[in-house]
């Protein structure tokens, strides 16, 4: 099988212009009713980018997620949307790499996507949530709500998005 050449180190900057884009256009947010959180699409790039080149870049992204996200919010509060945002692509190329190590070789990278994908998306959701309610700018109620209600639509795309795009690379970030 032939070799596929690496990609440069700055092979996931078009990712980059892609949040920007969906944070500033406003098209990352699905807006579902009145002040109630959005459901986001903006942690898709970030977990992707955890999952095909690591955790340098995937935190570059969650900064961008999570800055441009306090600049729109009505309640700004920075450690609440820059933290979960932040780490949702940190903790998405983590276990993605703990499991390549650990996992048999033919499962590698869908098993590891999958999970990686999972874990980055509840990070985002459920760290989010949690943290706004500890912030009292939530309410447990809609807390609880806001992780009932947006949490599997959100993994689910991040799922249907990130699974494929890392299997058809045929690999991750690096292992060492």
């Amino acid at each position: 099988m032939a070799q596929r050449p690496h990609s440069s180190g700055f092979a996931w900057l078009p990712w980059a212009l892609l949040t920007v884009l969906l944070a500033v256009s406003g098209l990352g947010y699905v807006h579902i009713k009145g002040d109630e959180p959005a459901i986001t699409v903006l942690h898709v790039p970030v977990i992707a980018v955890g999952l095909c080149w690591g955790v340098l870049p995937a935190l570059v992204l969650g900064l961008i997620f999570g800055f441009s996200n306090f600049l729109q919010v009505s309640h700004p509060d920075m450690l609440v949307q820059v933290v979960p945002r932040a780490a949702c692509g940190v903790v998405a190329a983590l276990v993605f790499l703990g499991i390549r190590r650990s996992s048999p070789d033919g499962s590698q990278l869908t098993l590891g996507a999958f999970c990686g994908a999972v874990a980055g998306s509840l990070t985002n959701t459920v760290g989010l949530a949690t943290l706004a309610c500890y912030h009292s700018l939530l309410s447990p109620e809609l807390m609880l709500s806001t992780i009932v209600f947006h949490t599997p639509p959100e993994a689910l795309l991040a799922v249907a998005v990130c699974v494929p795009l890392v299997v058809s690379r045929g690999r991750g970030p690096s292992k060492n």
